[in-house]
Formats: structure tokens, sequence, C-alpha cells
């Protein structure tokens, strides 16, 4: 994995193989830390608590040593995919942060400063895409319908229409096409003042499956509305392409955190099989450009907002806040 990591790009990956040594939650690195977001009902008492140490050695340590094994352009990139590399747990005796490969320790802070030690030496493998699966507050409209690779719902006491983009792959009875006429149809029957993209954690897929969509709205956009996109570090490769297309096509508005894929980066993506250890390795076939600056390794926001625990444990997201709020 080292090795793979030297080449320096995202997309020449080592698939990592499934165990019984998984992690029985799920973490996301926010702004102010690493916390626990879902977990198998054993766990359910750490959603919402901070990680701040494994196996004695600090959380900041852990990361280091974790980035050289983490394909990446940038640093977000390996911000976003340290929590999930974590949930393999071979992968600590690999890196020296277990020496004996026998149960790891997980220290976590809660809310009110307090600590606490978790031992684990197995268990089942959680979704890290269900969040706050114990908060009763009201889910984000970002953390719905995650099954779905696009959605989109009109919010009529804003004006606005909320498109979802989880991932840039064609839904079967929901085709592209099929949204295209029905978000069309519903700007001429209805009051719409802002049209917002939201792209974060769309890992991508089709970098052109959006077009259809963005060249209608190009076609038929006025003054009526502004357009909005929302990124964030999970926003990869296809999805980088799109909020660049968004942003160039219809003006839009780049809110919230840096993307974790370079604009300008290899894609196409192929893999083969080692014979030996039966490991797929998945490498990119073909340069593209975007942006034409090979210097830019992340698309940054022309509005900073990062994603914080609190607004999401509180069931508020700020970067919607901010748009819905803007005139």
């Amino acid at each position: 994995m080292e090795l793979v990591a030297l080449v320096g790009d995202s997309h020449t990956t080592v698939q990592q193989t499934t165990s019984t040594s998984m992690l029985p939650f799920s973490l996301f690195n926010f702004s102010s830390g690493i916390f626990v977001i879902s977990s198998t009902p054993e766990f359910r008492f750490l959603i919402g608590q901070r990680l701040i140490e494994i196996n004695g050695y600090p959380i900041a340590s852990v990361m280091e040593r974790y980035r050289e094994i983490i394909p990446h352009e940038n640093e977000y990139w390996v911000s976003y995919q340290f929590p999930k590399y974590l949930k393999n747990l071979n992968l600590m005796y690999g890196l020296g942060l277990n020496q004996d490969n026998r149960e790891n320790r997980f220290m976590f802070q809660n809310s009110q400063g307090g600590v606490q030690e978790i031992r684990i030496s197995s268990g089942t493998e959680v979704e890290d895409t269900v969040f706050f699966s114990k908060v009763g507050e009201e889910v984000p409209l970002f953390l719905r319908n995650q099954s779905e690779n696009y959605w989109y719902e009109y919010l009529s006491k804003n004006h606005t229409l909320y498109f979802k983009y989880n991932r840039c792959l064609e839904m079967k009875g929901k085709s592209i096409a099929n949204i295209t006429d029905m978000i069309m149809d519903d700007l001429k029957k209805r009051e719409v003042r802002k049209v917002v993209f939201d792209l974060r954690f769309n890992e991508g897929g089709r970098s052109d499956l959006l077009e259809p969509l963005i060249e209608e709205l190009r076609f038929n956009q006025s003054s009526q509305f502004k357009v909005y996109v929302i990124i964030n570090n999970g926003t990869f490769s296809a999805g980088v392409s799109t909020a660049i297309s968004l942003k160039n096509k219809l003006n839009g508005i780049l809110v919230g955190e840096p993307t974790g894929g370079k604009p300008d980066s290899f894609g196409n993506v192929a893999s083969f099989v080692l014979p030996n250890t039966k490991l797929m390795i998945s490498y990119p076939t073909r340069k593209l450009h975007f942006i034409g600056n090979e210097n830019m390794t992340s698309l940054y926001p022309d509005i900073p907002l990062a994603l914080d625990i609190e607004d999401l444990l509180h069931g508020t997201d700020n970067a919607m806040q901010y748009i819905l709020s803007t005139y």
C-alpha cells in the first residue's frame, strides 16, 4: 500500500480486503476533530464522541502514519479517507501501531470533557454514510436519501430548488433525462430564486452525466435564480469536474470546504488483480484537464464553511443556512 501511495495519484489504489477485524463504529473528520458518526447497537453510546488516542498514540500521530498508505494529491483527501482506513483493524498491526495484533485501545472524549477507553479486537463493519442514528433531531437534507444517486426537492418556504448529487451514476427507473424534465417543469411552474447543487461526499462516476441538466439550466437561466454548489473534502473525481462545470457554465457560487479531488487529475479508471495475493489494483488511464492548472491541487470554495459536529448533532447544516439566508 505504501508503494502504491508513492505514485501520488488518488485514483491509483489497492482495494482493501474485507475482514472480521473491522471497527463496529464509523468515524468522520470534522473541523473540530474525529468523531463517531454511526455504530452497531452495542456501541451507540459512542456516537458524537471525539476520538483522541489509539493504542497510546495521539490521533494526530496516527494520522501521520496512515498518510503514508493513503493515495492522495492533497491533504484534504487524507483528512477524508483517514477515518475510512481506520475501519480495517489489520492495518494497525501492519503500520506498527499494534505490536501483538491483539485488541486495540481507543480513547474517546465526550462533550463534557470526560474520557473513556474502549478495547476492540474485532467487529462488524457499519456504513460510514449513516450519520447519527441515535440523535432525535431532524436530519439535514444532505443526509437524506443516501442510497439514491441523485434526488431533488423544492423548498417552497425559501423558493429554493435543492438537488443532492450523491454519485455520478445513472439510476435505473430515474434517468437524468427524467430528472431534467421534472426540474425544468418546476422552474416554469414555481417561483425559484435559488438552485442548490449539493456535491458533498460525491466521490465520482461519469463526469458528463449531469451535463444535460446543466445545459438546460444555462439555456433557460436568467436573473431569476442564483446557483450555489456545496462541496467538501469528500468531493472527488467526477464530483469535482461537475462542480467546475456548474461554476463555469451557471456562475455557481462554491460553498463549503476544499475538495479532496484535484481539478486536473487522472481518470477513466481500470483495474487488474495480482495473481498471488489476489489484491485488486485500480489505476487511471487518461489525463483529464478541467481548469488547465496543474498547480491547483484542490477546488476551493468561494464561501468557506466547514462541516461542524455541533451543527449536525442539532440537526442543522451551516452551508444550507448560509445559502437560504442570502438574497
